[in-house]
């Protein structure tokens, strides 16, 4: 990255869909699910395209929660996507961009809708914990809104918006950014087909690319 210094001081993360490569492995828990009830598979696109925040969104688009309650549903899911998680990996370049940014001495932080456990068990497994100042995770499963969870850190740690960048692959991760008053880069390998990401900030093909627009 030659000689140039980050625009930023402190990194925000979304974890699934972003820096872990997990897509292809929450569409086969949900496609097991599916099949166990008679129904009929998705596409990637159509996955993609029922991503929501609150996650209950989804689970309306493709089941019956008349017959179905929604706690069930995502333990059942978590279990299934627990095993399968184990084979998804980083997304392509994430330690050498954790590196570098750790190296100029910016303070990295994940904020996720997962639960902590989960991603503490994951990042520890990728032996990258030690890149990260904070995780901030939720204490259930129901990947709720993180927006709270960001702004209390934020200003519990006297952090600017200005110098702070926001990175992850859903409009919520958008509506996180615009909330706090930071920056945002949109991953478009992640959760939702790219063109829905189109204006709401700048995006990233690659994790080169989001190291590239991190740098002045």
């Amino acid at each position: 990255m030659d000689n140039r210094i980050c625009r930023y001081t402190t990194v925000f993360w979304d974890w699934n869909g972003t820096l872990f490569d997990d897509v292809s492995s929450s569409l086969e828990a949900v496609n097991i699910m599916l099949k166990k009830r008679g129904l009929d598979a998705i596409s990637l696109v159509t996955f993609r395209s029922a991503v929501d925040t609150p996650i209950i969104k989804f689970y309306r688009e493709f089941f019956d929660m008349e017959k179905e309650e929604f706690s069930a549903l995502s333990a059942e899911y978590h279990s299934l996507y627990e095993q399968l998680a184990l084979s998804s990996p980083l997304a392509e370049g994430t330690q050498t961009v954790l590196e570098t940014l750790k190296k100029q001495g910016v303070r990295q932080v994940i904020a996720s809708s997962s639960h902590t456990q989960q991603i503490e068990k994951l990042i520890k497994r990728f032996g990258i914990r030690n890149y990260f100042d904070g995780i901030l995770g939720a204490d259930d499963y129901f990947a709720s809104d993180k927006i709270s969870r960001i702004r209390e850190y934020m200003e519990k740690n006297s952090l600017c918006p200005e110098k702070t960048v926001f990175v992850g692959d859903t409009p919520h991760d958008a509506q996180v950014a615009d909330s706090v008053g930071s920056q945002c880069v949109m991953a478009l390998w992640g959760s939702k087909n790219p063109h829905e990401l189109e204006g709401l900030g700048d995006t990233a093909e690659n994790m080169a690319q989001v190291l590239e627009k991190m740098f002045e």
